[in-house]
């Protein structure tokens, strides 16, 4: 008996390829053993919290609901976090490895290596979230749940998870290495997702009534309307059909960029059409050619006073600059400082322009509404992308010597390791310096443009502190503010700080900068999550709220709350104990205290396996 030939575009042997390699890998297996004990938390302390604020275990009925939303929302969070770091490597991995031509010239189409790659990371995030089914039954059998609200979540999940895997091998075909492709993605997110938002905000996008649900303001979200609408249908206020069509956008948009992908490697093949570098170093060309149009006139005048001829001196239209010379002292210093793109100051003059123009066209285009709200999100949003970005400075100061082999020949040097690691940080510094500007520049706008609220201890009733808004000439107004930037001043150094030294832990203990910059960027996100939620377990099964707790030590066990209470201008949580001081600064000055001791703790494990991690013992230090 003669079996049918399978037709040679179904053999799909990349596919094959990628997923048994996928599950020869350890950490396959501890990625979905780490997924479904985070899971599983989340289930006991819902479950936790339901007996606790119910007497009887048949008033948890009916709750079914609030569970799915939860379970949506950390698989959507899983989505957009764990599925661009395992796709932005899939087509720039290959041409790192110099063998994406050879793939080509077999029977492999550039439209099917993309779609072959785009199944490889599709099935393995699919086959992550199918932990989440078991617990959605559960949650469908508390009841207040429909089964066509399951479907249309199962649809938004599928959608989020297609959306991100194109966009991720999109920037995978453009860019050179997986680490731009990584940061490319993300930065397509937050265009996609905030900039039909400010550009509504300001009025540039027409008015259409495209989904009547939501009038005229639905395609400022074009692109993630259908995370509302899932969500939407899991708590009854929308159909699995709201769903069906808010998904078509974001679907459309995911087959072009497959189709991109598809003609830039056709096109392209061993050569990324797109770099950082080149983007880099427009963003410096552009930077300093503004700096001498704006400083010419000034120049001019310099150059009249001084009698110096116009020939002898550089026209703003000249962009050459002198040699500088090898320095004798710090000489690795200065090789990562002229390495990295991000430690120069043109290239932080541009992102501080461009974050002025977006924070004040989005402030007058809203005409004076919810000026609070978006000088919050620009201040959480900047303090994020520093964070981002010390954290991709930092990942490349020894896991890209391991990349391109320079490590022993760098080890050479007559350095000891504390040396060689504070001259490989320098770049990181000073980035983490540059960064504070523009900080400085979003703080001002919001005690500018903002709301400062201040809790008023005269009208006080059994430790509830009323807020009240004050301004500029008030007396009220100026501690209230001084408090505003202490605050954010010293979480952010602190912060970036504090990653720093966990990159470079990362950086000294991998041989990639992706896998560096991965273990980094989990290990931030499981410092903000995981020890709140294990330390608010406890306390539900107890009977107690965390929220409400006689003594907040609970807000601590977090970096993200203090901050968060400190830009909100919002210390009521602390203020209504009657264990702990009603003072703002002294709750800031705690939380600095405990994360400042965590940094020390991470920099005193870096200096004491430098060593080990070096392969490298100290024979002196050189005087």
């Amino acid at each position: 008996m003669n079996l049918p030939q399978i037709p040679a575009w179904l053999e799909l042997p990349l596919l094959k390829r990628e997923l048994i390699e996928n599950s020869h890998k350890k950490r396959t297996y501890v990625l979905r053993i780490l997924v479904a004990l985070i899971f599983m938390l989340v289930m006991l302390i819902f479950y936790s919290e339901q007996i606790g604020r119910h007497t009887s275990v048949l008033q948890v009925m009916g709750q079914g609901r609030h569970l799915a939303t939860v379970l949506l929302v950390c698989n959507l969070g899983a989505i957009y976090v764990r599925l661009p770091a395992m796709a932005c490597s899939a087509i720039s991995s290959e041409r790192e490895r110099q063998t994406l031509s050879l793939i080509l010239i077999t029977r492999i189409t550039p439209g099917g290596l993309v779609a072959e790659k785009f199944l490889s990371r599709l099935v393995p995030m699919i086959a992550l979230m199918l932990i989440t089914l078991p617990m959605l039954s559960i949650a469908y059998m508390l009841g207040g749940l429909r089964l066509q609200a399951v479907f249309a979540a199962l649809l938004g999940l599928f959608t989020a998870a297609v959306q991100v895997n194109s966009a991720a091998i999109m920037c995978s075909a453009l860019f050179r290495t997986a680490l731009e492709a990584f940061w490319a993605t993300y930065l397509l997110f937050a265009i996609m997702a905030l900039g039909p938002v400010i550009l509504n905000e300001i009025g540039l996008i027409p008015s259409v009534n495209w989904f009547p649900r939501f009038g005229n303001d639905a395609i400022a979200g074009t692109f993630v309307l259908f995370l509302g609408m899932s969500v939407g249908a899991i708590e009854g206020f929308a159909s699995i059909s709201d769903v069906c069509f808010s998904a078509i956008p974001p679907l459309t948009v995911a087959v072009v960029m497959l189709v991109i992908s598809r003609f830039a490697i056709a096109h392209g093949q061993q050569d990324a059409p797109l770099s950082f570098q080149t983007f880099a170093k427009l963003g410096n060309r552009t930077a300093s050619f503004v700096f001498r149009v704006v400083t010419f006139p000034v120049r001019r005048l310099f150059r009249l006073i001084s009698g110096t001829p116009h020939s002898a001196s550089r026209t703003f239209m000249d962009d050459t600059r002198p040699p500088r010379p090898f320095p004798a002292l710090l000489p690795v210093a200065w090789r990562e400082r002229q390495i990295s793109a991000l430690s120069g100051w043109r290239l932080h003059a541009t992102l501080l322009c461009t974050v002025l123009v977006l924070e004040w066209g989005w402030l007058i285009g809203a005409n004076g509404y919810y000026s609070e709200d978006i000088c919050v999100t620009v201040d959480i949003g900047l303090l994020i992308v520093s964070l981002l970005i010390v954290i991709g400075v930092t990942c490349r100061t020894f896991a890209s010597e391991r990349e391109r082999q320079t490590l022993d020949l760098l080890l050479t040097t007559p350095l000891t390791n504390r040396e060689l690691l504070h001259q490989k940080l320098s770049a990181a510094n000073r980035t983490a310096l540059f960064l504070l500007v523009p900080i400085f520049f979003t703080a001002m706008t919001h005690l500018l443009c903002g709301k400062m609220m201040v809790l008023d201890h005269y009208n006080s009733q059994n430790n509830y502190y009323p807020r009240r808004e004050v301004f500029m000439f008030d007396l009220a107004w100026w501690p209230a503010s001084w408090r505003y930037l202490f605050g954010l001043f010293t979480h952010a150094l602190l912060y970036m700080t504090l990653v720093k030294w966990t990159a470079v832990l990362f950086s000294l203990s991998f041989n990639s900068q992706m896998k560096a910059m991965l273990g980094t960027i989990l290990s931030i996100l499981g410092l903000c999550i995981i020890p709140a939620m294990l330390f608010a377990l406890p306390l539900l099964l107890l009977g107690t709220d965390p929220d409400r707790a006689a003594l907040p030590i609970w807000y601590f066990t977090s970096p993200a709350f203090v901050p968060a209470f400190n830009e909100t201008n919002d210390f009521h949580p602390f203020l209504r104990s009657n264990w702990w001081p009603h003072s703002e600064f002294f709750t800031l000055l705690v939380n600095l205290a405990i994360y400042g001791a965590l940094t020390l703790l991470v920099r005193s494990i870096v200096v004491a396996s430098l060593p080990a991690l070096l392969n490298r013992r100290d024979s002196g230090s050189r005087r």
